[in-house]
């Protein structure tokens, strides 16, 4: 089987603001955060952050949950996934 690396994972709380979520990444230097909201796992971007801010004029306020994706697939490192 193949190998690969992973980076470090940054977790955000699924009731944090999207202001909080926006100055996590920008001092980590990433684009995306794992959140989680209860039993559940999701992500947001910063494409996320941006459409939520500036297309739908979302409160900074806004917790992250409202505009994280809970529908993230995760695959184990051997499956075959074509």
């Amino acid at each position: 089987a193949g190998s690969f690396t992973t980076g470090q994972n940054f977790v955000i709380d699924g009731g944090a603001t999207m202001e909080a979520a926006g100055r996590m990444m920008s001092e980590a230097d990433i684009n995306a955060l794992f959140v989680r909201d209860g039993g559940r796992t999701g992500v947001v971007t910063g494409m996320n952050l941006s459409k939520a801010a500036v297309l739908r004029r979302l409160p900074l306020e806004t917790p992250v949950r409202e505009i994280s994706h809970f529908d993230v697939v995760a695959v184990d490192a051997d499956d075959f996934i074509f």
